[in-house]
């Protein structure tokens, strides 16, 4: 059931009913077993149109006795007016109509209390739309907040409104009600679900083939299914609860796999930054071997050069001496100057050919 609903239910009151009917919903009669704690009665609402100091619309909130007085004078007075017009009057034919208006708990409590005159005038917009379209004489209407059930030690209510019409149209002088239809029925709902719009209710759900209960008995299926809502809440909420408790249990266990994770990370961490250290240090190492060994070979190479370049001037020296032309020994002479330069080792060359070079 939505928690913004608002429905009406319609039944007629023959002339042997239309006391009885007054009595209860005026809280007449000393015992109501229908009323959950006469502490929260004080909390209903009495209307009577037509017979108020406020005018043609009535009081509001008029003490019990006086309210219950006037709305059965306005009956009286508008069965009266509506004899003077009837050629003939049947025995115990139907008088008044009473519909009952039904509102989701939820929604009601959350608009009704702050906005009470706003609210009313709603129900008076109501029954003035039903009067429009069907030409039912509006009497009255009560607004009961003291009725509902107890659930798990605390009171679930059932707020609703008895609404009264006179079953006359003194404008076209016939009984409405002989030619209402279920679809006029059906109209009403839709008519007080625009009515109350503004305060977030909408009609129930249509239902063509619903059956369609006294009056009591749809008061007591209603309540029945508000508990029936709130049971299926409770359950609903327990398996939340259930919910959240297995992830309360997959949350600290995966808090704990995440501690384990965060110290296998942070181990991993620290064995990579001396990874990486020994990592430098061996290239460190390598460079300096490549290094070393670019310079051996460096080494090397330039050992064997100055080696094949000392038997290079080993060879002009001893040319040099077996030269027997000035001309010769010249050019030798003159290669073995270069060889010098090239080798850097002049003296050592000057030493082994002593006078036999030129000075």
């Amino acid at each position: 059931m939505s928690k913004n609903y608002i429905s009406v239910r319609t039944e007629y009151a023959k002339a042997s009913e239309v006391v009885g009917e007054i009595g209860h919903s005026m809280r007449i009669f000393p015992d109501n077993e229908n009323v959950i704690d006469t502490e929260l009665s004080k909390n209903n609402v009495y209307k009577c149109f037509g017979m108020g100091e406020k005018g043609p619309l009535g009081e509001v909130g008029a003490p019990i006795p006086q309210t219950r007085n006037i709305l059965q004078r306005r009956f009286n007075e508008k069965y009266e007016e509506m004899k003077h017009q009837r050629k003939k009057m049947i025995g115990n034919e139907t008088l008044m109509l009473e519909s009952v208006m039904a509102f989701s708990v939820d929604q009601f409590n959350k608009v009704y209390w702050d906005n009470k005159e706003q609210f009313h005038e709603c129900v008076e917009n109501f029954l003035q739309e039903i009067k429009t379209k069907h030409g039912v004489e509006p009497l009255g209407w009560a607004l009961h907040l003291d009725e509902g059930k107890k659930e798990n030690g605390e009171i679930v209510l059932n707020p609703h409104i008895h609404l009264f019409y006179m079953n006359w149209d003194y404008d076209k002088k016939v009984a409405p009600y002989r030619k209402m239809k279920k679809r006029d029925f059906s109209q009403m709902q839709d008519i007080a679900g625009l009515c109350f719009s503004d305060f977030g209710f909408r009609r129930g759900v249509k239902k063509s083939n619903k059956k369609h209960l006294k009056k009591n008995e749809w008061i007591e299926k209603v309540q029945q299914e508000q508990v029936e809502q709130n049971q299926k809440l409770i359950r609903e909420n327990q398996d939340l609860s259930q919910e959240n408790a297995e992830l309360k249990d997959n949350n600290k266990d995966l808090l704990e796999q995440s501690i384990t994770l965060n110290a296998q990370v942070r181990e991993l961490e620290h064995k990579n930054a001396e990874l990486v250290k020994k990592n430098r240090k061996l290239e460190k190492g390598i460079e300096i071997t490549k290094n070393a060994f670019k310079s051996l070979v460096d080494w090397a190479f330039k050992a064997v050069r100055d080696e094949a370049r000392a038997l290079e001037l080993n060879r002009l020296v001893r040319d040099y001496k077996a030269l027997r032309t000035d001309k010769q020994k010249d050019y030798v002479y003159g290669q073995i100057e270069k060889m010098e330069e090239i080798t850097k080792k002049p003296k050592e060359v000057r030493s082994r050919l002593k006078p036999k070079l030129r000075p």
